[in-house]
């Protein structure tokens, strides 16, 4: 039962030493298509006309340009994204990104996020950047996708709490 323990907790490091970014690609700027997962909108105080969001994606394809860095299709990513405009679950995009590996705060009172990006199995940050502009991208969202923008958009036009609907 130890042994198996062990066996596990090993893999599962290796498994995030393998996803994670090298230190010297720190900064590399990546650049490819990405799916919408999850969209968490900040709450902060922003000057009128800015908003901020923290994407979790899938990448779908990376530009051939960007061979040399070690991320692989459906990968998980947590992007920050200023000005996103209206973000959905299953949107497709064609973007740059300024990669980052994950850190974690040692700050015993707030959330480690570093250590909840992995437990979700992201391995990179990243910060969209402007230019070149991110990209939409036409393509047909899944039956899950599509009941999950259904439910959401019910649950927002009612009158249920603010602590009950999705972001």
């Amino acid at each position: 039962s130890l042994f198996c323990a062990l066996s596990f907790g090993i893999g599962q490091l290796d498994r995030i030493g393998q996803n994670q970014l090298p230190p010297e690609k720190e900064g590399a700027l990546w650049q490819g298509e990405i799916q919408v997962q999850k969209v968490r909108y900040s709450s902060a105080p922003f000057p009128a006309g800015h908003n901020y969001a923290q994407v979790q994606a899938k990448i779908i394809r990376q530009a051939p340009s960007n061979n040399s860095l070690p991320l692989s299709t459906n990968q998980l990513i947590s992007l920050s994204w200023a000005n996103p405009g209206e973000l959905q679950q299953g949107q497709r995009y064609r973007l740059s990104a300024k990669l980052q590996r994950l850190n974690s705060q040692l700050n015993p009172a707030g959330v480690d996020f570093g250590a909840f990006n992995l437990s979700q199995g992201i391995y990179l940050n990243g910060q969209v950047q402007k230019n070149p502009a991110p990209e939409a991208i036409a393509a047909p969202l899944n039956f899950l996708d599509r009941l999950q923008i259904h439910f959401k958009t019910t649950l927002n036009q009612s009158q249920a709490p603010v602590y009950t609907r999705f972001y």
